[in-house]
């Protein structure tokens, strides 16, 4: 194998954020509703014609050996599937990627060993890309993080995953028709606050997620969504993402979650549901309102709107000779 190409898609979380957690889920049991959109990280992987391995982020490394790679997903992932040879690999993303609220390491992480794995010609399964990004996040690195990312990423779509005790999880996705999809979408309304903000930051600033009563409440919010979405019931899904934004846990800079509060007031005033993206304040917010009032909310809001459709693909091999 020469090239490769693959493609995988960020997430927005709709419920349940955080219960993922081992810490959490591995004593009561986790459940996250999310969906994958089509805003994606490509991972572009191509056989060196010299013996230098160069890769190429927000930063360019050469090296002879990947025991030298800076860069830890890259240097792990490597180590992982125990490549020798030299290879070039370039990664772009269709929004910038760090401290998005989107999900975006474990996109790239997941993107990256789905190449890498193309690449050696290793057949691999949604569940085993997921474990293996998990593995090098969680257990290599010691990141604070769950699954969600990892298995958003790797199935696509709109899911219920379920964070067993035991450590396994189970994806539960949500079969919508066509109609009620498109309704969904159409919904949905990506605001960008043009700040970022590290998760792993926010983790270790905060007391994260140690309120078990409130974990509880995000636990069951998670399966009670779930529910109405089947249903079709639009009205109440914009009640738990606005109950959803009242659980958020808040900390570190505070002028900017000040900031952050007072554009989702103003949203609020509308009659339109909101909430902030992600582990902290910062990145995006997504408001849930129908089409005909979603102009009159980014007038009201000041922010850019970032179109956006589900993706039921999840990581996906788009090019390989």
């Amino acid at each position: 194998m020469q090239n490769v190409i693959s493609r995988t898609p960020l997430r927005i979380t709709f419920a349940g954020g955080g219960t993922d957690l081992p810490y959490f889920s591995r004593k009561e049991g986790g459940a996250v509703l999310n969906a994958a959109i089509n805003k994606h990280i490509y991972i572009f992987v191509h056989k060196s014609f010299d013996d230098k391995i160069r890769l190429r982020y927000s930063k360019n490394e050469e090296v002879k050996s990947s025991d030298q790679i800076s860069h830890p997903i890259y240097r792990e992932a490597f180590k992982l599937l125990r490549i020798r040879e030299p290879l070039e690999i370039a990664s772009l993303a269709d929004i910038t990627s760090k401290g998005s609220g989107l999900g975006s390491s474990g996109t790239f992480t997941v993107g990256l060993l789905n190449a890498l794995y193309a690449w050696k010609q290793i057949p691999v399964t949604r569940e085993e890309l997921v474990r293996a990004a998990f593995r090098i996040e969680n257990k290599r690195l010691k990141t604070n993080c769950g699954m969600q990312d990892e298995a958003a990423a790797a199935f696509g779509g709109i899911n219920l995953f379920e964070f067993n005790r035991n450590g396994s999880f189970e994806p539960k996705r949500i079969a919508l028709n066509h109609d009620s999809i498109m309704e969904l979408q159409k919904r949905m309304l990506l605001l960008n606050l043009g700040m970022t903000r590290s998760a792993q930051q926010t983790l270790k600033e905060v007391p994260l997620f140690n309120n078990q009563e409130q974990m509880m409440e995000r636990k069951r919010m998670a399966y009670e969504l779930y529910y109405e979405l089947l249903q079709g019931n639009w009205e109440q899904t914009g009640n738990f993402i606005l109950k959803g934004n009242r659980l958020k846990i808040k900390g570190g800079d505070k002028g900017k979650e000040s900031m952050i509060d007072r554009i989702c007031q103003k949203i609020e005033k509308e009659g339109v549901p909101v909430k902030s993206i992600g582990a902290s304040y910062g990145g995006f917010l997504l408001a849930f309102a129908k089409p005909s009032m979603q102009e009159s909310i980014v007038k009201v809001s000041g922010l850019k709107r970032v179109p956006i459709k589900f993706d039921f693909e999840g990581s996906k091999i788009i090019y390989a000779d």
